[in-house]
């Protein structure tokens, strides 16, 4: 039990430090691109807790294997899809629609969970995902409308890529070390993310102050 209250409790804390993100990335990708962005950010992060883990937890990179480390690219190819519709569909949208669309993935984990791993899940698990929603909904709009624009949709898409995510975190996380596990997804989010501001974007010292400039949204 006080294992299952320090876990929630964790998560709590998660939730409360990935919606004080919104705000700091809307400014930050007006001057980096989004893809370098990422990548930066979550090359940094896999070897600050690779460097951890081989100074406080050297022990767990003994259970590394070819298929740990495949079913973490697959979590991390999921986790960049989310990370980079978001940043990139921040550019575009206000935080609240982006915060009120990506908590919409709390919504689709269970959709997902039924039916891509077949997984019975019971009417009170439907009826909380749905009071969510209009939880978050209220929340964040507070009276007001929530109209869609193409950062809307593609912060949609960041909202299906995390709910993937969550949904297969629970199947390979119990089998596997979590400190190696997340370090490895976070690698792989970052080398994809180089990857794509290599092939999509400019970063080059020419590259104009506009070029992050959110288009003007519709009214």
């Amino acid at each position: 039990m006080k294992r299952a209250r320090l876990a929630d409790a964790a998560l709590l804390l998660v939730a409360l430090m990935w919606g004080c993100t919104f705000l700091i990335v809307q400014n930050a990708v007006r001057v980096l691109p989004p893809f370098a962005f990422n990548g930066i950010r979550f090359l940094g992060a896999a070897l600050l807790l690779a460097l951890i883990i081989s100074l406080f937890y050297r022990g767990q990179w003994r259970e590394l294997s070819w298929r740990m480390a495949g079913h973490a690219a697959l979590l991390g190819l999921f986790l960049f899809a989310g990370y980079s519709f978001q940043t990139v569909g921040l550019l575009y949208t206000t935080t609240s629609n982006a915060g009120f669309i990506t908590g919409l993935s709390v919504v689709i984990v269970p959709f997902l969970s039924v039916w891509l791993l077949k997984h019975s899940i019971s009417r009170y698990t439907w009826l909380s995902a749905m009071l969510a929603a209009a939880g978050l909904y209220l929340l964040t709009f507070a009276g007001s409308a929530l109209a869609w624009n193409l950062g809307d949709g593609l912060v949609f898409l960041c909202a299906i890529g995390f709910a993937l995510h969550v949904a297969y975190t629970g199947v390979f996380a119990p089998r596997y070390p979590a400190l190696p596990l997340a370090s490895l997804q976070m690698a792989a989010v970052g080398i994809l993310s180089v990857i794509g501001s290599l092939w999509f974007e400019d970063t080059g010292p020419m590259r104009g102050k506009s070029s992050n400039r959110p288009i003007e949204m519709e009214k």
